[in-house]
């Protein structure tokens, strides 16, 4: 949420340039470099982690811990599997 605050900034700051940019080098270069960085930016979004069904860690303890933690939720789902057999 804080990346994405961040990036909205920086967008708002960069379009008076954009405007600029336009007159001096038209209106391809500045539509291209936005379509680019939109690209770039959905891209990078399909490398974040799936969070469906899984507990958000609230501190920076537990998010330092969420391998092991996971870890010990797969453990725990097998050794249920493997007592129902």
């Amino acid at each position: 949420m804080g990346v994405a605050s961040v990036m909205g900034r920086i967008g708002s700051i960069s379009a008076p340039f954009m405007k600029n940019l336009t007159a001096t080098s038209g209106l391809t270069l500045v539509m291209t470099l936005y379509g680019t960085l939109t690209c770039v930016g959905a891209v990078l979004g399909l490398f974040l982690p799936e969070t469906k069904g899984r507990e958000i860690p609230d501190t920076i303890e537990e998010a330092e811990n969420v391998d092991s933690i996971q870890l010990n939720n797969i453990k725990d789902k097998q050794n249920e599997n493997n007592g129902k057999s």
